[in-house]
């Protein structure tokens, strides 16, 4: 076909036939992926912004307007280093562009240039023989073909040229020449531009079959990592209407991490960083804007998936779980975060706040922060990926009749026989000795079905009981009666709650002092082992910014039970927001019950 001029319908379908060509390599560009950490997630990121493209933009009246539709979707939909990289690729079309209904080469080789000298700047420390490398190039043999007078011509010469770029990466980083394969991100962008060039020359129908991997020159893949990634935590968030510029926020970010990347405008910036302390840019970023879309990857999980797995059988949590970090590491424990709304911000549990700030913030918080669960479809893209990995997927969830999480594992597993998902029916410190025993069984190589069995029996026997500080938290969050609970708040009394067979929140008793409340809850735990005729197994002590309170239970519980708690722990914010600041909870994991 011939194109002297692209208008704004023939972009737009050359782009899309481009982002199908990215989402039908996806797994080639996952399997090659080892720069700059070895996640095996590049396909991932930048079939991400091929999504959102193809979902979200649409044919406007001219290319600028179009092209504007595309950029706010890349927006959206990057991810990722090389996802946002190549989100910022359509963000420099529609800013590089002059205002047009129909596009000559001339200004496309124009735009593509300015593209190349600025795409670099996105990234506080930019590295060659990535998609960085293959961008320029493309402008570069652009400029070259400046004087071509068919955009299929063009591109028909281009294409095998940024072939031949992208074979030379496999030699340009040092990690990627160990590993004998080529730069993930560079080949998925080849893999646009082939798209691309194919709807120009031949006019390829939407929704493309699978094409043909890139045939490379160098052996099979070898991978040659042998630690994880420096920082753990691969961060991203949109910042709306942000009082900062991309430079100053580049800046910033020197000293909390690597790979940060910044694009956008002031309307929208998507922020991306690999940092070991998420909260901290959360919180910075709090303040400059409007947060949406967080995303926190577990690096260092990721990692030990594919290299450092210990166990067949993934064991799979929500943010709710209470349970120190060293345990969940021990285990490999996959968590899911929740989500936190305040006003019209977004945050993910366990990774947004760091406890103590939160609660410190609260009170100046004019809208009290609401919680919600993650979709299914984000569920079953990591659930997706575990399965590769894994024989099985055990998922415990918190309470059904507390949440929609167990809803939404359910939803997004369909019925899969590879995944078990099992309603806790308790939350917090409870569910977390379920995890740790789970945890257990899954080191001792049972099968599948008997560890399945042995943690639902588990779940009967593990109570909890929570000494409230704040009573108006639980009345908001509907976990008590509003009538229960006002009559405990009008009596100025410490009521404890515990959770009922059904997973649900009752009141259990009840302290005039908090030294009496925390030996009230040793009690409540010795009276459920007498009546059951039981012995204790495990327990626990969580709280919400109450670490004296936390810690002299402890104490109390190990002189009474004759052995330490397995873990003292902080609540996840999920928890925190309706137990209420203050709390002190002791959960136990209990056997020999008569009726179990």
């Amino acid at each position: 076909m011939i194109f002297n001029e692209l208008n704004a319908l023939t972009m737009h379908r050359a782009i899309i036939d481009g982002c199908y060509r990215v989402i039908v390599q996806q797994e080639e560009l996952n399997r090659i992926n080892v720069y700059p950490v070895a996640d095996r997630d590049t396909g991932d990121n930048m079939a991400s912004v091929c999504l959102a493209i193809i979902q979200h933009s649409e044919i406007r009246t001219n290319i600028t307007l179009t092209l504007e539709s595309i950029a706010q979707a890349a927006i959206i939909g990057s991810r990722g280093n090389s996802g946002i990289i190549f989100g910022q690729f359509f963000i420099g079309l529609h800013q590089n562009l002059p205002d047009c209904t129909h596009l000559s080469i001339s200004q496309f080789c124009i735009a593509l240039k300015e593209i190349a000298k600025d795409i670099g700047a996105i990234l506080a420390k930019p590295v060659e023989g990535t998609i960085i490398t293959l961008i320029k190039k493309l402008a570069e043999f652009a400029s070259a073909q400046n004087n071509e007078h068919s955009f299929a011509n063009m591109m028909s010469t281009i294409k095998p040229q940024l072939k031949e770029e992208v074979e030379k990466t496999a030699s340009m980083l040092k990690v990627v020449q160990e590993s004998k394969v080529v730069d993930a991100g560079a080949l998925g962008f080849y893999y646009f531009m082939e798209g691309f060039t194919d709807f120009l020359v031949k006019g390829v129908k939407l929704q493309l079959p699978p094409a043909q991997p890139l045939v490379l020159s160098q052996a099979p893949l070898q991978h040659q990592i042998n630690k994880p990634p420096k920082f753990r935590y691969c961060t991203e968030v949109l910042l709306k209407n942000a009082s900062i510029k991309k430079q100053e926020l580049l800046q910033q970010f020197e000293n909390q991490g690597d790979s940060a990347a910044v694009i956008g405008n002031q309307g929208f910036l998507k922020i991306h960083l690999h940092t070991n302390e998420p909260a901290r840019l959360f919180a910075s970023l709090y303040k400059l804007g409007t947060l949406k879309y967080p995303k926190v990857d577990d690096m260092h999980r990721q990692y030990e998936i594919q290299f450092a797995k210990k166990h067949r059988i993934a064991l799979v949590t929500d943010s709710s779980a209470d349970f120190p970090q060293e345990l969940l590491d021990e285990y490999q424990i996959h968590v899911v975060p929740l989500n936190i709304h305040i006003g019209e911000n977004d945050f993910l549990d366990k990774y947004s706040w760091e406890s103590n700030y939160f609660y410190n913030q609260l009170q100046h918080i004019p809208v009290y922060p609401k919680t919600s669960c993650i979709s299914p479809y984000h569920i079953k893209n990591h659930l997706n990926r575990l399965k590769a990995c894994y024989e099985h997927i055990l998922i415990l969830s918190l309470s059904s009749a507390m949440s929609g999480m167990y809803g939404a594992f359910i939803e997004a597993s369909k019925e899969d026989k590879q995944i078990a998902v099992l309603d806790t029916k308790t939350n917090s410190a409870a569910h977390g000795l379920l995890l740790h025993y789970s945890g257990q069984l899954i080191a001792q190589n049972l099968p599948f079905v008997e560890i399945i069995q042995q943690v639902q029996a588990a779940i009967k026997n593990t109570v909890i009981f929570v000494l409230v500080n704040q009573f108006d938290s639980m009345i908001r969050s509907g976990r008590i009666r509003k009538l229960s609970g006002k009559l405990a708040s009008w009596s100025h009394i410490k009521p404890i709650v515990s959770i009922d067979k059904q997973g649900r929140g009752y009141i259990a008793g009840s302290s005039l002092s908090t030294n009496k409340g925390l030996n009230k809850l040793i009690q409540l735990v010795q009276k459920q082992l007498k009546k059951e005729n039981a012995h204790l197994e495990d327990y626990a002590i969580v709280h919400a910014d109450n670490t004296p309170d936390a810690m002299e239970l402890g104490k109390i519980s190990a002189l009474y039970f004759k052995k330490q708690p397995l873990f003292i722990n902080t609540v996840s914010l999920v928890i925190g927001l309706h137990a209420g600041k203050g709390c002190v909870a002791i959960a136990a994991r209990i056997t020999n019950r008569k009726n179990p």
